[in-house]
């Protein structure tokens, strides 16, 4: 697997004093990514978001649908 992080993530930090955590990143990278949503198990570490956040289950109702 190929990762690639932009370091205006990191900056993005800094300015918007996210703090620097595993949840950050991921939250800036969907962003920066133009992400349609977040997936992951617990939805509370990222009430922050702007972006839709769901559960596997959530997400896979929604994909049924």
């Amino acid at each position: 697997m190929r990762v690639f992080i932009d370091t205006n993530i990191l900056i993005d930090f800094v300015v918007n004093r996210e703090g620097f955590s595993e949840d950050a990143t991921q939250n800036a990278t969907a962003l920066r990514a133009e992400g349609d949503c977040i997936v992951t198990r617990n939805k509370k570490d990222f009430t922050n978001s702007s972006l839709p956040v769901y559960t596997p289950a959530e997400l896979l109702n929604i994909l049924n649908q």
